[in-house]
């Protein structure tokens, strides 16, 4: 990589360890560089304000809290954050909304620092600490040989991602570089693509593109999240339809995503992912399809640990991770494919109209 001819403060990314606390560690964090390939593991991927072992802590609590009270104990729980140096969110994800073919334009000055970006660091030292830390012993062992398939996969199994807003982003990156990385080792497409698919992703809020993800990825959103606005296909036509849309389904080929038109009582909280944790203001104040979407996304989280746990043969299904007593996901996929009907017209009524970059 070569030097940049200007003053460039580099990235980079973090690792905490939830553990139980006690008087010698209050907090129940350790630091860590390393994540055991045998345990099941979930690893959390917070927004962009998560530059603190603080916050990252705030991401471990919701989720320690959601696992231990669907009983769930032997699933470790780890939480990244990050220090960004140089680089910008906003702009990185701008990138990656790009490489995924979106027609984004922005002012000149933004176009000279992400230039500036990608030349100091074309490869963002976040995304590849999160691959050596999470991924690589995975597929190298500890001769410095790649492993063979089922090796892999059974040690994939034992891992699920959970990401929110700019987290979903990172996680989108991680698993662009990770299917390189596996090009690398000499897999063919059809192995990496069996390999990413054997890694449960959930992501709450995704500030990045929906479509063609690498890992088996699961969505929760709102359609009145206005941080998502300009971002993603569903959000053009859902934005102006929000208080009309009841929870729906819309499977793999529109985005694999689970949202209702309005989740919370304020517009403000239609970002926010703190309901998780139920039986906190915040849940009390979602609207009643707010309340089945985190009820959904819930299950979905203490599903897949106890899918990864358990090693069980079979990749769940949407319906197998999110079903529950308050969670009818028959009802929302049949809505879900009303609702895309009724966009569908929609959309073919644009194609016909001039297309135009989204200005930023």
């Amino acid at each position: 990589m070569s030097t940049p001819d200007f003053e460039f403060y580099p990235s980079s990314l973090k690792l905490i360890h939830r553990i139980d606390k006690s008087e010698f560690n209050k907090f129940g964090i350790v630091a860590s560089s390393r994540i055991p390939i045998t345990r099941p593991a979930m690893v959390i991927f917070g927004g962009d304000c998560t530059e603190t072992r603080r916050i990252a802590n705030n991401y471990a609590s919701v989720m320690e809290s959601i696992l231990r009270k669907a009983n769930i104990n032997d699933v470790d729980i780890y939480s990244v954050y990050y220090s960004f140096g140089d680089r910008d969110s906003f702009l990185d994800r701008i990138n990656i909304f790009r490489m995924a073919k979106h027609r984004i334009t922005m002012r000149q000055a933004q176009e000279k620092t992400l230039a500036q970006i990608i030349q100091a660091e074309p490869t963002s030292p976040i995304v590849r600490r999160a691959y050596d830390m999470i991924f690589q012993p995975r597929f190298i062992n500890s001769r410095g040989y790649p492993r063979d398939m089922d090796a892999i996969i059974k040690y994939m199994g034992r891992l699920f991602l959970w990401g929110h807003s700019h987290g979903a982003a990172m996680i989108r990156a991680l698993g662009e570089y990770t299917h390189d990385r596996l090009q690398e080792l000499g897999f063919n497409e059809s192995q990496i693509s069996k390999i990413l698919g054997h890694v449960l992703v959930i992501q709450h809020a995704p500030i990045t593109p929906l479509h063609h993800q690498r890992f088996n990825t699961l969505t929760f959103a709102s359609a009145s999240d206005y941080m998502m606005d300009l971002y993603n296909e569903f959000s053009d036509w859902m934005a102006d339809h929000g208080d009309a849309i009841p929870p729906i389904y819309l499977g793999p080929k529109y985005g694999n995503i689970i949202c209702a038109g309005k989740l919370a009582s304020k517009p403000a909280d239609e970002h926010d992912m703190c309901a998780l944790r139920i039986n906190t203001a915040s849940y009390h104040n979602l609207s009643p399809n707010g309340r089945v979407v985190f009820d959904a996304e819930r299950n979905a989280i203490t599903n897949a640990a106890r899918y990864i746990s358990q090693t069980a043969d079979g990749i769940p299904s949407p319906r197998e991770l999110v079903s529950g007593p308050t969670v009818d996901f028959e009802k929302m996929t049949r809505t879900g494919e009303t609702m895309y009907q009724i966009m569908l017209k929609d959309v073919r009524r644009r194609r016909q109209m001039p297309k135009r970059d989204r200005q930023i």
